[in-house]
């Protein structure tokens, strides 16, 4: 007879089931939870659709009255109190208006479980948790997981209440919290967030998928290739990098730039590569994931973290797993992930100087950049194995599912619109 499953849990995504989640939900499996998912339909051969079929919630009416109330609050002759009782009143036209049309298209997400439901919750990000609001009817504990790029829709306590949106609402609701680093845990608690609800469970990475190049060359004939990712509105260091890629140029540094990303910011990139006459130092194409994603960033030398504050993120760890040392910015999180000098370089965000000197110094000792990614590899393989995730995950659901809540109170209870 085999062990009791810790716990039967439900496990709700925002994109298709691809392989590396379906590692992690391996792992979760073997630490003994029975885990059922809920993801969207596959968008191509290297994803499959979840176990559960779950609808979207559509966020459009609420967006037409805001924006038109904005519009009428540029009208000759609306005064602030009349559109501050304007949108009062409208906010609650619309609340009670979408509460039975929201239900009703959601029950559909509770249909199957109203047998046998399941004992945890856990949203894999906030958008997903946004999205599914009626499975918090459910009154069980929630687990959400969390992204420092997510927090940035977050509105903190004293905001405007207006912006105030289902986003904030999931993490203050939640049962637990799943943080990356100790960084984004202190994030959370300046937000408002109940710091003893939020667990620290750092990403894994696969590294039989995300590994080294089998021959390496140092031959420095090569030109110095610098990989990065492009992230929503996070531009900075993209725009910091193309003034460096200006200086090298000037220099005779040989150095390309090979950016991934989508969106209009990364469009705006492009115009500025093209008024800068970078067109042959930079290239941009779509982002990747899996096998695909590996081997493009086995083609660099060298991986650029673009965004501040937040360190080296996931995408970031399947870099250091290809055995390529980080250039990351300096900021909060950083030194959980790397060491100047050791697993990369740290610049100051701040300087493009300081940003050049980073890519030179490697650029110009390619053994030093050997040096670093080998030993960015094996701190990957050593803090951010898939066991340790699945571990703690582990670990984490079973503490929301023993949680203890005060008469009356239901775990992860939120009013759903």
């Amino acid at each position: 007879m085999g062990a009791e499953p810790v716990c039967r849990c439900l496990m709700v995504a925002s994109a298709p089931v691809d392989r590396e989640f379906d590692q992690f939900v391996k792992a979760l499996r073997r630490g003994g939870c029975h885990v059922s998912i809920a993801a969207p339909a596959p968008e191509g051969p290297r994803s499959r659709a979840g176990d559960v079929a779950l609808r979207s919630r559509s966020f459009g009416p609420r967006m037409v009255v805001r924006l038109g109330l904005v519009v009428l609050a540029g009208l000759p002759g609306w005064r602030v109190r009349d559109y501050r009782a304007a949108r009062r009143a409208v906010r609650r036209a619309i609340s009670d208006g979408l509460t039975l049309r929201n239900t009703l298209r959601q029950v559909v997400d509770l249909v199957p479980f109203l047998g046998r439901p399941p004992e945890v919750i856990y949203f894999l990000d906030i958008a997903a948790a946004a999205e599914h609001l009626a499975l918090f009817r459910l009154n069980r504990p929630v687990v959400v997981g969390c992204r420092l790029g997510d927090l940035a829709t977050v509105t903190p306590p004293g905001g405007w209440p207006w912006s105030v949106d289902d986003r904030s609402r999931v993490l203050h609701e939640a049962t637990r919290v799943r943080s990356e680093s100790s960084a984004m845990a202190q994030r959370l608690e300046s937000l408002g967030i109940d710091a003893r609800k939020v667990t620290i469970v750092r990403p894994a990475v696969d590294v039989t998928v995300f590994g080294p190049t089998p021959a390496p060359s140092s031959a420095s004939s090569r030109p110095f290739r610098l990989v990065a990712d492009v992230e929503g509105w996070w531009t900075t260091i993209v725009e910091i990098a193309l003034a460096a890629l200006g200086r090298a140029r000037a220099a005779g540094i040989d150095l390309r730039l090979h950016l991934r990303g989508e969106g209009p910011e990364v469009d705006r990139i492009a115009r500025t590569v093209d008024a800068l006459e970078l067109q042959s130092w930079v290239v941009i194409d779509p982002p990747l994931r899996g096998g695909e994603r590996a081997e493009w960033l086995r083609t660099g030398h060298a991986y650029l973290a673009t965004v501040p504050e937040r360190g080296v993120d996931r995408r970031g760890l399947e870099a250091m797993a290809c055995a390529l040392p980080v250039i990351v910015p300096a900021g909060a999180g950083v030194g959980e992930t790397i060491t100047h000098d050791v697993e990369g370089l740290v610049f100051d965000p701040l300087d493009v100087s300081s940003l050049l000197g980073s890519i030179a110094l490697l650029a110009g000792d390619r053994h030093l950049c050997r040096r670093l990614g080998l030993a960015a590899r094996r701190r990957v393989m050593g803090d951010h194995a898939p066991e340790l995730e699945a571990a703690a995950c582990v670990r984490m659901v079973r503490a929301a599912a023993t949680t203890v809540t005060q008469v009356g109170e239901a775990p992860g209870s939120v009013a759903v619109p």
